[in-house]
């Protein structure tokens, strides 16, 4: 098989999510030789919207070419692609190395795997420099053994290039999320640490938890990492929690929302209630904003926690909850003091478990939303009767562990 038979392939495959997008030229894939190295790299993307920047950049140091994005639905194939030829004379023989996240400004790293190094590496490792889960592994990936994988900068970029399919096995969980009325808010019913999808790895009572008095794990919003880069002309909000200027606080009298240490503390002390801490010096989030924030529990438990937006003073939100036990996601409406289940509780290998955070972040645009987990888009939404305006703030679902937040990244359109 050639490499433009392969892209034919996945261009005709209905993928529900691929684990990453390639660039083509034509019906192969681009090529390009970063400086000090040897031999073709194909150019991969851990999320379509990077590879659109980088299509969208390009034009301005090229002539108009027939490029497009391909998404690979198969970690396997990625590898496969490797050593694939192509029918085009013009295209560099394999094996080819891979570029991951390479962008013209030159701004943030990005992977570069040799020739060499791709030919021997094996299938988990390049997951691993994708971030992504290999589906057979029960584990976190190492990234320390093996063939090297190294940073580099590169400025010039060839035409040429192969093309593959990539994928990820869908995990399969047990567990449901109900709510009631904010006053009388359940916890999430029945799920047990042991009830972990096998092929996610798995999380321990045991592990170690958050340290407190450091802050979390900081992922710098830059706008190639944000799902949506602002334009240039927003509003935009950078929340580190060096101190409480923004006036965060907790939504509901008696409970506990605090800016501490360089991140914001949210607890609900009594079972069965939620907290909710909201930003009350942001300003109005009306009809098109962007908002993202790392999250984190400071324990091992069975709650949810995520953001919340459009909310009013009389008691009107959404909320678009994650949980690290069952890792999955969801998306409520509370109007009139009852909650509305726009998204049920559904599967996502995007989950980071504990003690790991979670990134998420949400587009909303007069009702329309887009909903991401660590870059990745995950689900969408659109509320006909939507709710107008309101702060954003986090929310944890119930009683027993501690959120942290931190590295929020928000504006206005």
């Amino acid at each position: 098989m050639l490499s433009e038979e392969i892209i034919s392939s996945q261009r005709q495959i209905a993928q529900k999510r691929p684990v990453c997008w390639l660039v083509c030229y034509k019906d192969r894939p681009l090529q390009g030789i970063p400086p000090n190295s040897d031999g073709p790299h194909l150019l991969v993307y851990s999320t379509q919207w990077k590879a659109r920047s980088f299509l969208k950049a390009r034009r301005k140091y090229f002539e108009e070419e027939p490029l497009s994005i391909v998404g690979i639905d198969t970690i396997d194939i990625l590898k496969d692609l490797v050593l694939t030829p192509a029918r085009d004379p013009d295209y560099s023989p394999p094996p080819s190395g891979v570029v991951i996240d390479f962008e013209y400004s030159l701004k943030k790293p990005y992977t570069v795997i040799s020739p060499e190094d791709a030919r021997e590496i094996d299938a988990r490792k390049l997951a691993h420099a994708l971030h992504k889960k290999y589906p057979l592994e029960k584990t976190d990936i190492p990234g320390t053994t093996g063939p090297a994988i190294k940073s580099r900068r590169w400025i010039t970029i060839a035409a040429g290039g192969l093309a593959g399919m990539l994928g990820i096995v869908c995990c399969i969980a047990i567990g449901a999320l109900a709510w009631t009325n904010l006053k009388q808010v359940p916890a999430i019913a029945g799920l047990d640490a042991t009830q972990i999808p096998s092929t996610t790895p798995a999380a321990s009572s045991t592990s170690k938890p958050v340290t407190l008095s450091t802050k979390l794990p900081t992922l710098t919003p830059e706008p190639g990492f944000l799902a949506y880069a602002p334009e240039g002309d927003e509003v935009i909000l950078q929340e580190s929690f060096d101190n409480n200027d923004n006036l965060w606080k907790s939504y509901y009298p008696g409970k506990v929302a605090a800016v501490t240490e360089g991140h914001i503390r949210e607890v609900s002390y009594e079972t069965g209630y939620v907290n909710t801490a909201v930003c009350s010096g942001c300003g109005d989030y009306v009809d098109n904003f962007y908002f993202q924030a790392d999250l984190a529990l400071n324990k091992f438990k069975n709650i949810s926690y995520g953001l919340v937006f459009c909310t009013s003073e009389n008691n009107n939100y959404y909320v678009y909850l994650i949980n690290h036990n069952s890792f999955k996601y969801s998306l409520f409406k509370l109007k009139d003091d009852e909650w509305i289940t726009l998204i049920d509780t559904t599967l996502s290998d995007r989950i980071n478990g504990y003690p790991h955070n979670n990134t998420l972040s949400v587009y909303f645009e007069q009702g329309y939303m887009e909903l991401f987990i660590n870059g990745f888009k995950v689900d969408t939404y659109n509320d006909t009767e939507s709710l107008r305006g309101g702060w954003i703030g986090l929310i944890v679902e119930d009683a027993g562990a501690e959120l942290y937040g931190d590295n929020v990244f928000s504006y206005v359109r």
